[in-house]
Parts: C-alpha cells; sequence; structure tokens
C-alpha cells in the first residue's frame, strides 16, 4: 500500500486483543481506557500512543456507522412494504440524523444514507490531537472530550476558564472517550457547519475514490473561528505526522465489515 508505513511496534499494539467490554462493540477492555498521555515525556512515544489508542476507537466507531447504512439499504430495497416498526425506525432515524422526510419510507432511508458515512481516521486523529493536545488537555482527562465539542445546557459539561462575556456554551462531557468519537462522526454527519465535508466525500465516492482526510479537511472551514487557518494546520498535521498510512489500513479493515 502507498502509505503503509506504521511501525511494526505501533501494529502489534493496534491489533492487540484482550476480552471485550459489554457495551463497546469490538472494543476490548483495554482500549477502553486512555494511557496516561501526560505522562509520556518522549514526543514520539506520546504520538505513537496516541495514534494507537485512538484508532481502534476510530474503527469501532466507522463500524457501526457502516452498520447503520446497512440497515438502511436493506430498507430502500425491500421489496415487499415495510412493517409498521420498520417505519418507527426510519422515522426515528431521520430524526437522530437530522434528515426532513415528507414520509419515513424507502426514499427516506436513501436519504438518509445519501448524508451519512464514514470519516477516514487521519482525520480523526489529527483533529483529536489537535483539540486535545495530544489527549492531555482539561476537557480531555476530565470530560473525555478529545474533539473540543460544544454543548448548550447548563451542567451539560465542562465550563471553559475563559469564556466570552454572555456565552453559555459549556464543552461537552462524555462517559467515554470511545462516545466522544461517535459524537464527533455524527457531529460530521448531521451538523449544517459540515455539509462542504459532506459533499466533498460524496464526490470521492462518485469517482470511485477513497476519500481522504487531506481532502475531507476541506469540509472544516466553519470548525473553528479560524477557518482557513484551522484546515490548513490540520492537513499538515495529518501529512506531517503522515496519517494517511492509517486510511490505508483502516480500507483494508472495513472490507471486514461490508
Amino acid at each position: 500500500m502507498k502509505y503503509l508505513i506504521i511501525t511494526t511496534s505501533l501494529l502489534a499494539v493496534l491489533l492487540s486483543g484482550c476480552s471485550p467490554c459489554s457495551d463497546c462493540g469490538d472494543l476490548t477492555s483495554e482500549q477502553v481506557t486512555p494511557p496516561d498521555f501526560k505522562s509520556i515525556e518522549n514526543t514520539q512515544q506520546k504520538k505513537d500512543a496516541f495514534f494507537a489508542y485512538l484508532y481502534p476507537l476510530t474503527l469501532e466507531a466507522n463500524r457501526q456507522v457502516l452498520e447503520e447504512k446497512k440497515l438502511l439499504k436493506s430498507w430502500s430495497i425491500q421489496s415487499n412494504k415495510l412493517t409498521d416498526s420498520q417505519v418507527d425506525e426510519i422515522k426515528s432515524t431521520a430524526k437522530l440524523y437530522k434528515v426532513k422526510c415528507a414520509t419515513p419510507d424507502k426514499n427516506c432511508a436513501i436519504k438518509i444514507d445519501t448524508k451519512i458515512g464514514v470519516v477516514p481516521p487521519s482525520l480523526v486523529l489529527a483533529q483529536a490531537a489537535n483539540e486535545s493536545a495530544w489527549g492531555t488537555s482539561r476537557f480531555a482527562t476530565d470530560g473525555s472530550n478529545y474533539f473540543g465539542q460544544w454543548c448548550y445546557t447548563e451542567g451539560c459539561g465542562i465550563k471553559p476558564s475563559q469564556r466570552d462575556t454572555g456565552a453559555s456554551h459549556e464543552v461537552k462531557e462524555f462517559d467515554s472517550p470511545f462516545d466522544s468519537v461517535k459524537g464527533y462522526i455524527h457531529n460530521l454527519n448531521t451538523s449544517a457547519a459540515y455539509k462542504q465535508l459532506r459533499q466533498v466525500r460524496r464526490e470521492a465516492w462518485s469517482q470511485s475514490k477513497k476519500p481522504d482526510g487531506v481532502i475531507m479537511a476541506t469540509g472544516l472551514i466553519k470548525y473553528s473561528e479560524r477557518g482557513a487557518e484551522y484546515v490548513s494546520e490540520n492537513q499538515h498535521m495529518i501529512r506531517y505526522n503522515k496519517l494517511l498510512a492509517f486510511d490505508a489500513l483502516f480500507w483494508e479493515e472495513l472490507k471486514k465489515y461490508q
């Protein structure tokens, strides 16, 4: 593979296994608990540990998205009439993904399926490193929030130490880093702010290309007030840290679930 230059030691961490936890899909109990990144003084070792920890979470979160897409596909091509239960599921799924449908039918299932998709790990890892200071930020260690996601209900998260006068947002608190990864992917798949990112992804697939993090990062223009500078920063992180190697591994592993 063109970009597959992951070290043997890192691959050993990525592919290691132990008893699966009960509610985390294919993740192992070891993978659910993050390392103490602050205690790792060597910069390269910290990076390797960070990427090795976040990659399996990213793979599992994307696997769950693929499972949703499979279900949507099955509804859309079902030859007989949808059951009441299936109609209710389409209706709730449309609400979850902020898709407006006149009727929760097969066409609605297609509309939802067209909107959602996987997010390549190179982008996930770069943004997580950027937003969480390599897993050492207060929001990451205290709230399992690796992507700086906000919430707007009092008590929903951690109050920033510096917040503009009149601002009411908090930094969302998650039960686990895995929930943070799932929340981040869901955010990219639903928010109107990332419509361009989803369009870039659709265009790549329409040309039989696998979308990578560098290309999809162009859709993050509204993720930060820094706009284009923020996009360039994440693209640089992907290239500098050779994170496209994770994309190559990712597409190979996803074949098992398609």
